[in-house]
């Protein structure tokens, strides 16, 4: 995820809970507000990028059942793979698989090949959580695992070209190698790319426009709708702006089962208004996205 807008650089990744623990002392006195500025109830949003098939979020079954928003759900590791399955596969929601660059420099031998397996098993599955971490250090050594990260993201990037399938990508601090590596691999790219919570600029916006893939923004309450200063939620509403109407994707990037459809909610609603339409026009808009950016699956290469 593009979380540069609120992210510190010595901020440590809980192993035992990969994803997005950092958000989670900002996000919690924000619970009541979120609900508040929630969009229309009725509205039936997808959200296209979410932990909720993490090990902590299993637990949370009965709560599962009960969510409106039809689901991307991100694995991030090896073991979280299968349930992340198992998720998609009672709800109906739509399963990512992949790696996180938080665990790229722990992976044992023959993952990428359990990784294609898994892939061609369940065709409808995404490539995710996968990209490039520069704030990260790991448990393990204490330090940035960078060039680890780099391999493993650029052969997720090749299974994801070989399978046809879509990919949701992570990026903090690395907005410049990540497009690198995309660039480099010339047309042999997926065929469709989310770079979900994104925090870059307009100019950025304007480059990853320019690849020879269909380019994908995804936006989320707890992260880009609470920048810590003025200049960084000016540069998410410029961002916004600047985003062609039919590259725009909603998320929640939630490992929290009960807040997602509040989250969800919330970020309509604050794109709506930063943009100046309806939330049911931002909700049919993002929705009918959302199902190109998964339909691109299913297209031949």
């Amino acid at each position: 995820s593009q979380k540069e807008v609120n992210q510190q650089p010595d901020q440590q990744p809980v192993q035992q809970e990969p994803h997005l623990q950092q958000k989670q002392n900002a996000r919690q006195p924000q619970k009541q507000q979120q609900v508040q500025s929630s969009s229309p109830s009725k509205l039936v949003l997808v959200d296209t990028h979410c932990h909720a098939g993490s090990l902590k979020s299993w637990k949370a079954d009965a709560e599962l059942s009960g969510i409106s928003s039809r689901l991307f759900v991100m694995a991030t590791h090896e073991l979280d793979w299968f349930t992340t399955l198992q998720v998609c596969e009672r709800y109906g929601h739509t399963p990512a698989i992949g790696v996180h660059p938080w665990f790229a420099h722990n992976l044992s031998l023959g993952w990428r090949e359990r990784l294609r397996e898994v892939l061609e098993a369940n065709t409808s599955a995404l490539v995710g959580e996968i990209g490039l971490d520069k704030a990260a250090r790991t448990k393990e050594t204490g330090k940035c695992e960078y060039a680890a990260q780099v391999e493993v993201f650029r052969q997720q990037l090749e299974i994801a070209h070989e399978l046809h399938r879509p990919v949701s990508i992570h990026c903090v601090r690395s907005i410049g190698k990540v497009f690198e590596v995309l660039m480099s691999m010339g047309l042999k790219l997926p065929p469709a790319i989310a770079l979900h919570s994104f925090g870059a600029g307009p100019q950025e916006v304007t480059r990853f426009l320019q690849l020879p893939c269909t380019v994908f923004f995804g936006f989320s309450f707890c992260i880009n709708a609470q920048a810590k200063s003025d200049t960084q939620l000016q540069r998410v509403i410029s961002s916004l702006k600047a985003i062609p109407a039919d590259r725009l994707l909603l998320e929640s990037d939630e490992d929290d089962v009960a807040v997602i459809d509040a989250s969800m909610g919330s970020i309509c609603g604050f794109v709506a208004k930063t943009l100046g339409w309806t939330p049911e026009y931002t909700a049919r808009l993002t929705t009918r996205n959302a199902h190109i950016f998964q339909r691109s699956c299913s297209i031949s290469g």
